[in-house]
């Protein structure tokens, strides 16, 4: 559930989790969290969407089976996270 007052522009799945990009441009996940494709830091399950505090400004998101990936134009910035067991990431 994301707070009232946000509207989605974007919205993305794996294989356990979502990822919710706002209109504000700001980033929400939740799921299983396996290998960190939430992007919080941690590999807690997440049952409810906690917000990416650490991505602003994102333009679009998207992701695999077991990563996420996010772009912020202005800065020009690509991030990735979640499983790298490959070196994927």
């Amino acid at each position: 559930l994301l707070p009232l007052n946000k509207k989605v522009k974007r919205m993305s799945a794996g294989g356990c989790f979502s990822v919710v990009l706002t209109e504000e441009t700001t980033v929400f996940a939740f799921g299983f969290n396996i290998d960190g494709e939430v992007g919080v830091g941690d590999t807690d399950k997440k049952l409810n969407p906690v917000m990416v505090s650490s991505l602003k400004n994102i333009d679009t998101i998207d992701s695999n089976r077991y990563s996420t990936f996010a772009v912020d134009k202005s800065k020009r910035t690509f991030y990735a996270w979640g499983e790298n067991a490959k070196g994927q990431l």
